[in-house]
């Protein structure tokens, strides 16, 4: 169990680094000049971005809540766990690359700064034993056996 915890810190660490070296080759790209200009993308991208991590919050609280009312075992409610978090991630991931995509398309830098705003909210979200005890209960035998 110990090691299928470390794997999914490992995907969420390659979901952020994915991000940030999107971002980072975007920001590159944007000196060559707008591509063009729509104007609406300044409402779209925050909208987007909200409504991503509501959502992604509020899908992974409802499935882990589901879960934690059953008598099941740690290894389902791990694969829960894993589940939830990675569409969670997803829901999040989205408004953060359509804001790195918005910076290169309009050739605008304060995409940036909506990009940074949803990278730490994703930052946030990383899997840890103690969050997967806090929400399961875990006995103290069963949370020996995570770490």
């Amino acid at each position: 169990m110990k090691e299928k915890f470390k794997n999914l810190q490992i995907i969420f660490l390659g979901l952020l680094l994915g991000q940030l070296t999107f971002a980072i080759v975007a920001n590159f790209i944007i000196t060559s000049g707008a591509i063009a200009d729509t104007g609406m993308l300044i409402y779209l991208v925050p909208a987007v971005m909200i409504v991503g991590i509501i959502i992604g919050f509020y899908i992974f609280n409802a499935n882990l809540t589901k879960v934690a009312e059953k008598e099941e075992t740690i290894e389902t409610q791990f694969s829960k766990y894993r589940k939830s978090s990675m569409i969670r991630w997803a829901m999040m991931e989205v408004g953060n690359l359509l804001a790195v995509i918005a910076a290169i398309i309009e050739a605008n830098t304060f995409y940036f700064v909506l990009f940074g705003f949803g990278l730490l909210i994703f930052a946030t979200t990383r899997p840890s034993v103690q969050d997967f005890n806090k929400r399961f209960g875990l006995s103290s035998g069963a949370e020996k056996e995570l770490i």
